[in-house]
C-alpha cells in the first residue's frame, strides 16, 4: 500500500532531475538501473524505483485498457515497481484503476493486477458505486485472502471518503453476501473514525431490522462503538438483553461486546 502520497510525488521529482541529468538511463533496463544507482544512500536506494518505472513506462504502448492489462501484467505484480506503475497510471495518466479492474475481471486476469490496483485504491477520483454489483463480484473471486482484505479495506476508505457509503450499507438490509458483509465491517471502521453520527444511526438500523445478518452487522457496530464512550452500550444494553436474549447466535456474538465495555475505559 502507498500511505505516504508526497513521499512518492517527491520520489518522481528525484527520479526526474536524475534522469534529466543522465538521460542515457532511459536506455537501460530496470535491473540495470537497480545496479547503476545503487550507491549505498538512502535517498538513491528510493529514488531509483521512480527512475525504473519512468523507463518501464516507456513498454506501455496506448491507454486503451487492453494495452494497460497486457503492460500490467508483465510486471507479475508483486513488487514497488508495480505499485508505483499503479500510482503513475492513477496520477498521471488519468486511469481509473477500479475501471481497470473491472476490464480485467472479464478477461479473466483480476487477481493478476490486483496488488498494482490495491496500492492506490483509496485515492481514486471516483468509487464507481453505481457498480457495486460487479465490484462485489470481483471481491467473491479474489483467490488470495490477504489481498481481498487490503482490496475491502481501501475501497471503504474511498467510498467513505467520497460519502457514497448510504447505497451499500442499504443494500445489506436486503442482501447478504459475505463480500458485501466483508466490505460493511471495513466501511463501519471508517465510520466511527470520520462520521460517528452516521454510524449511530446504521447501528439503529441494523439492530432494529428482523433478519438475523442484519442484526448481527449492529452487534458488530455496537462492539466498534464500545471503543469510543460506551453510551451506545449504555442506550441499547436493555434492548439487546431484552430482544437478543432468546436467539442463541445473537447472544453469543454479544458477548465480545460487554468484555469490551467492561475491560475498556467505560465501566
Amino acid at each position: 500500500m502507498i500511505y505516504d502520497l508526497d513521499e512518492v510525488k517527491e520520489m518522481f521529482i528525484t527520479a526526474d532531475r536524475i534522469i534529466n541529468e543522465n538521460p542515457t538511463l532511459l536506455e537501460m533496463s530496470t535491473d540495470q538501473i537497480f545496479d547503476e544507482l545503487d550507491d549505498g544512500t538512502e535517498e538513491m536506494i528510493h529514488a531509483r524505483w521512480g527512475v525504473m518505472v519512468r523507463v518501464k513506462m516507456q513498454e506501455l504502448k496506448s491507454l486503451r485498457y487492453e494495452d494497460i492489462i497486457e503492460f500490467l501484467l508483465t510486471l507479475n505484480g508483486h513488487d514497488l515497481l508495480s505499485e508505483y506503475v499503479g500510482f503513475i497510471l492513477q496520477s498521471e495518466y488519468g486511469i481509473s484503476l477500479l475501471e481497470l479492474l473491472l476490464e480485467s475481471y472479464q478477461k479473466g486476469f483480476h487477481n493478476h493486477i490486483l496488488k498494482i490496483v490495491v496500492a492506490c485504491v483509496e485515492y481514486e477520483e471516483n468509487c464507481l458505486i453505481h457498480k457495486i454489483d460487479e465490484l462485489l463480484r470481483i471481491i467473491e473471486n479474489f483467490s488470495e485472502d490477504s489481498d481481498k482484505d487490503m482490496f475491502v479495506n481501501g475501497y471503504a476508505v474511498l467510498v467513505v471518503r467520497k460519502k457514497k457509503e448510504t447505497s451499500i450499507l442499504k443494500k445489506y438490509v436486503s442482501k447478504y453476501s459475505n463480500a458485501l458483509k466483508s466490505l460493511i465491517g471495513k466501511i463501519e471502521i471508517e465510520l466511527y473514525r470520520n462520521q460517528s453520527e452516521n454510524a449511530e444511526k446504521w447501528l439503529d438500523i441494523y439492530l432494529n431490522e428482523e433478519s438475523e445478518h442484519c442484526k448481527l452487522m449492529g452487534i458488530d457496530f455496537l462492539y466498534r462503538s464500545t471503543f469510543g464512550s460506551g453510551q451506545a452500550f449504555e442506550k441499547y444494553f436493555k434492548f439487546v438483553e431484552t430482544v437478543f436474549c432468546e436467539n442463541e447466535v445473537l447472544w453469543e456474538n454479544l458477548i465480545p461486546v460487554y468484555v469490551q465495555y467492561l475491560s475498556g475505559d467505560n465501566a
